[in-house]
């Protein structure tokens, strides 16, 4: 046979075994998540099942724990609001091991979570801080019935919220790892940093500034949400401070357009949170209360909180501007 004729021969059966071995590629939305992500998402569903069976009995009318004659029918409007917040909390939770979790918009993953956050951070070292100082100081112990609600309400309610905190936040870092991993490598030349993200910056710094020191007042003489704070209120207080100056520190560590280490990324990710969420807080409750004289800092305290919660939206919108320009060619 010529030599021709067994080279031709040979070429075949090799693009026949080429086609026989050839797999699909598979694509990142079909990479399965690892186990401790599972494990993390069944264990944040769970821990959201006992607030949300309290709220539920709320809703239905079902004075589960409660006191006060008109404290369910008072607040149905406000249970049916942060039962549907727990729900999406254990919404998310799930949506970080579906395939489909990959596809949604970053905004729409990294806003509920950004929020959740500073609700939740602040409140996990506070409470783990807190409720042992109020035990030491005060004798009424750390969790007492208060508001209408018996002691045991708080323990489950903050008890799952710190579970929560626990298990969401992690989960979603390992989610944000997996699908945007740009985002957390450190290495590269610094970027140029555009005048509106340093206009940005600098309101989110000044808002920060503001918040820490408007709490550090409030843990020290009182006023706000806590006219005549307890122990563990002090305390909280004193941790939306320290927050607020770790964010504001990132802040201003970042504003050369240097990649973000993940300590700094940590740091600016739950200071610019926290100072977003309490200060909505506050101007909610300014807004809803019927007398505000216990709870705002007078006129220009009113002024400083819609400050804070404004400076909370520039770091937010730094932040997205930020992690899209990390993440190009990353699926956003």
């Amino acid at each position: 046979m010529p030599a021709s004729s067994l080279t031709s021969s040979r070429e075949a059966r090799c693009a026949g075994n080429s086609d026989e071995v050839t797999m699909p590629n598979v694509s990142t939305d079909e990479r399965a998540p690892t186990r401790t992500r599972r494990m993390l998402c069944l264990a944040t569903v769970a821990a959201c099942v006992p607030y949300l069976a309290l709220k539920v009995l709320w809703i239905m009318g079902i004075g589960v724990g409660v006191n006060g004659a008109n404290f369910v029918a008072d607040t149905r409007g406000a249970n049916v609001l942060t039962a549907g917040l727990d729900l999406c909390a254990a919404a998310l939770a799930v949506l970080f091991v579906r395939p489909g979790g990959r596809r949604i918009p970053a905004w729409l993953i990294c806003g509920p979570v950004w929020v959740a956050t500073g609700l939740l951070t602040p409140l996990t070292v506070g409470a783990t801080i807190g409720f042992p100082v109020q035990a030491l100081l005060d004798r009424g112990g750390p969790v007492v019935d208060e508001g209408g609600l018996n002691g045991w309400v708080f323990l489950v309610v903050y008890g799952g919220f710190i579970l929560q905190a626990l298990l969401l936040l992690p989960g979603f870092v390992l989610y944000a790892m997996d699908r945007w991993p740009a985002v957390f490598d450190a290495a590269g030349p610094r970027r140029v940093v555009t005048a509106s993200e340093r206009i940005l910056g600098v309101a989110f710094f000044l808002g920060a500034t503001t918040f820490a020191l408007r709490s550090a007042y409030g843990a020290v003489g009182g006023g706000g949400l806590y006219p005549h704070p307890a122990p563990s209120q002090r305390v909280a207080q004193l941790v939306f401070a320290g927050l607020a100056v770790a964010g504001a520190t990132a802040f201003w560590r970042l504003r050369d357009g240097r990649r973000p280490t993940r300590r700094l990324l940590v740091a600016a990710w739950i200071g610019s949170a926290v100072v977003f969420t309490e200060s909505l807080v506050l101007v909610t409750g300014l807004v809803v209360a019927v007398d505000n004289s216990d709870r705002a800092y007078g006129p220009g305290g009113s002024l400083l909180c819609l400050f804070s919660l404004l400076a909370g939206v520039a770091g937010a919108a730094v932040g997205m501007q930020r992690i899209e320009q990390l993440s190009k060619g990353d699926d956003l």
